[in-house]
């Protein structure tokens, strides 16, 4: 059976909507002013590279909210998840076509597992996958080859021939090739950043990496 894997955040779900929405809803509750705190939210965050809790703490210096950091954390991990839009028709439509013709899915995403999963119903996809691997559920973040292959195994699949979507150059495509899977990169306007070595293929977004699948051969 063919296997693909597939990142959560700003691949399979729009996690940088997510955390606009997440924004302008604190700026209305804590009456600030939308532009520039957004500004400074969307700078802050890094695309969701910096920690969580580093990013509360930031919001509560900053603004003067939060004295329970430790509450705040757990609910804006929540407030997230929440935010994230569903999926496109066109991802619900493949990832469905996909699993018809045999494919097995697996997502695999660093994070927390409450805040992970729940995005994964939020978003719809629980019912269109047949694993999710969180790393901290585990014990292992990408790209450690270790969740690549906790993956493949929750399919009961093999590596051989397998794929993996992703938008991060390291942690999905760099951490995918050392296992020997193929790689789909969602550039999204960016240019590839590593020399030496290239993912399979590059596409402008998840919708046109996933149709893409449709042509590898498999029955």
């Amino acid at each position: 059976m063919p296997l693909l894997l597939c990142d959560l955040d700003d691949t399979l779900v729009d996690r940088e909507e997510a955390f606009r929405r997440w924004g302008e809803h604190f700026a209305r509750q804590h009456r600030l002013h939308l532009p520039a705190v957004m500004a400074w939210l969307v700078e802050r965050d890094a695309h969701g590279y910096t920690s969580r809790r580093e990013l509360v703490a930031s919001i509560a210096e900053r603004f003067g909210v939060w004295p329970d950091q430790a509450r705040a954390l757990a609910q804006f991990r929540h407030d997230l998840a929440m935010a994230v839009p569903e999926i496109s028709r066109e991802v619900r439509r493949t990832l469905i076509f996909l699993r018809r013709s045999g494919w097995k899915i697996a997502i695999v995403t660093n994070g927390t597992e409450p805040q992970q999963m729940l995005k994964l119903r939020v978003a719809g996809l629980e019912p269109l996958v047949d694993a999710c691997v969180v790393s901290e559920a585990i014990g292992y973040s990408k790209p450690n080859p270790a969740i690549f292959r906790f993956a493949a195994a929750a399919c009961e699949c093999q590596m051989t021939g397998g794929w993996m979507i992703g938008d991060n150059p390291e942690a999905d495509i760099l951490g995918a090739a050392e296992v020997g899977l193929n790689t789909i990169w969602v550039k999204r306007g960016r240019t590839w950043p590593v020399r030496g070595v290239r993912p399979t293929l590059e596409v402008a977004s998840v919708e046109e990496g996933l149709v893409s699948l449709l042509d590898q051969g498999f029955p």
